[in-house]
């Protein structure tokens, strides 16, 4: 993968690898010819405790910059408090976001058409890809601010997802919180290069459920 991922930098200005799910030789095999690594998790307790897992292993690969998409978000379960917020997953990871992708029925209608969804200028989805590849591109984009109208909060613990014995099979501790409210994400800086290779990797869900993304954006 290494010796691929030179010879394609004589080609290409940007590298997409899009990592398999989990932490096995499919993600280290991927990872190995990457200079920058994009986690892809969503807005779940158990999804963000195993993306917690895999930046883990990115840090002691040397990659870096690790930068984050929150996946599949639904703002009215994050103002009704049954999902964590973008906020939320930023203070457990503490790694720069670099996009969000929300919930769009138009992902499985351009899937089952067999047509590319960055083809679409109404999609929600599309519009996130598109403001993701500026980003990653150097560009300067504003994320859009977040409010939240909602009776509770769930509060995370941050260290105890890095201890596991605090955390154990049953995921984190929370209490809720009534009234809260989050500060919105800041803007996004990146230098451009000549050639630079991106991991895609995402989180595995813990069983029976699994969560898999496209690189392409």
């Amino acid at each position: 993968m290494e010796e691929l991922c030179n010879l394609l930098r004589q080609e290409f200005e940007y590298i997409l690898i899009d990592s398999p799910a989990g932490i096995e030789s499919g993600f280290r095999n991927a990872a190995v010819g990457a200079d920058e690594a994009l986690v892809i998790a969503t807005p779940e307790v158990p999804a963000v405790r195993d993306a917690d897992r895999i930046i883990g292993l990115l840090e002691s690969m040397g990659k870096a910059p690790i930068r984050l998409i929150v996946n599949r978000l639904r703002a009215q379960m994050v103002r009704d408090g049954e999902m964590l917020d973008v906020s939320d997953v930023l203070d457990i990871l503490a790694i720069e976001l670099i996009g969000v992708v929300p919930e769009d029925d138009s992902v499985v209608k351009s899937a089952n058409r067999g047509e590319p969804l960055t083809f679409s200028d109404s999609s929600p989805a599309s519009l996130a890809f598109q403001r993701i590849a500026m980003r990653l591109t150097g560009k300067e984009v504003a994320f859009r601010n977040s409010t939240r109208k909602r009776q509770r909060t769930l509060r995370r613990y941050p260290q105890a997802l890095r201890d596991e014995e605090l955390r154990g099979e049953g995921g984190w501790r929370w209490d809720f919180l009534k009234n809260s409210s989050v500060p919105s994400g800041s803007k996004i800086n990146s230098k451009k290069s000549v050639s630079r290779s991106y991991l895609f990797t995402t989180e595995r869900i813990s069983p029976p459920r699994c969560s898999t993304i496209s690189g392409r954006i």
